[in-house]
């Protein structure tokens, strides 16, 4: 279980540093991932080192220093995890620039894709990568991999020298977050048939104060519904599971007690078809994927409205 604290993120030492924590660069598109991968450093203390662009083009960005990244010096971390399939520019063409790059060819740089391809992984080792991780698809393994990708490459590894004539190591100061909103131990009933989105929400939930129940289909939600009715203040339920799907746990459950307050999730459904499930401020639309921060928004805004549809 990770403790109940808010994640700080502090002033780092230089990535050249040899006492104290170097800076990781990790580049990933997919939130899911982005949060199992900064969940699973933090177990290691290293998560306040980490910086993290959403493509190619803002991880260049980052690294030469420019766009939003402009005046805040240059930033060679000592490390960069790299996603292959990204929007504006791949991971391979990001790899191609680094390595071409005279002051940043000697950042190492891993590969931590879902490919399996053979060409992908051929093409990574000929354009200079470092190593090549194939993401495991089980959620544990997974944060085990990121564990030992950030003790090796942020705690043990003595990262090269600088190029002569390059600008010296900075830091550059992360964009500013918002203060998440934080549960005061409401009770959380989380339903999806996916079982690494189940345990992503429950660890991010249970990270943030709230206490969480699970169910793997709509049959097995609207039980625990049942059974801890008195306790849950809030249901999350994806849209498309087997059994009983989202829709018709949602119209079950409001038969139950019309005043219930859920969130939907699901990559497919429109907004619109979910409104009419419910009256209004009472069901929350959610697009996948989502981030950390819409989802705690989303549940805080819930809580916080503190209105009770009267039973009919």
């Amino acid at each position: 279980m990770i403790p109940l604290r808010e994640r700080r993120h502090t002033t780092a030492p230089s990535p050249h540093t040899r006492a104290g924590l170097k800076r990781i660069l990790l580049v990933e598109d997919n939130p899911y991932d982005v949060e199992l991968a900064l969940a699973a450093l933090e177990e290691q203390r290293l998560n306040s080192q980490v910086a993290v662009t959403h493509d190619g083009v803002d991880a260049l960005d980052y690294l030469h220093g420019r766009g939003r990244f402009e005046g805040d010096g240059s930033a060679l971390p000592a490390v960069v995890l790299l996603d292959l399939k990204m929007p504006r520019m791949d991971g391979l063409e990001v790899l191609g620039h680094l390595k071409s790059d005279p002051e940043l060819c000697r950042v190492p740089v891993v590969m931590l894709t879902s490919s399996r391809e053979e060409r992908d992984l051929a093409r990574s080792y000929e354009l200079g990568a470092n190593a090549y991780i194939v993401k495991p698809v089980d959620f544990t393994e997974y944060v085990r991999t990121v564990k030992d990708l950030g003790r090796f490459w942020a705690v043990l590894n003595e990262p090269p020298p600088p190029v002569a004539g390059a600008p010296a190591p900075g830091e550059p100061a992360l964009p500013h977050k918002a203060k998440r909103p934080w549960g005061h131990g409401e009770c959380v009933l989380v339903v999806a048939d996916e079982v690494a989105m189940r345990e992503i929400i429950q660890a991010t939930l249970e990270k943030h104060g709230y206490r969480i129940l699970t169910a793997h289909d709509g049959t097995e939600g609207l039980s625990a519904f049942m059974r801890h009715r008195a306790e849950i203040s809030v249901i999350i339920t994806d849209m498309m599971m087997p059994i009983m799907d989202g829709a018709a746990l949602i119209r079950a459950l409001l038969k139950v007690d019309p005043a219930t307050k859920l969130v939907a999730i699901s990559g497919l459904i429109e907004n619109e078809k979910v409104a009419g499930l419910g009256r209004p401020g009472q069901i929350v639309f959610m697009q996948k994927p989502f981030t950390t921060e819409k989802l705690l928004v989303t549940i805080n805004d819930l809580l916080s409205a503190r209105v009770r549809t009267p039973a009919t």
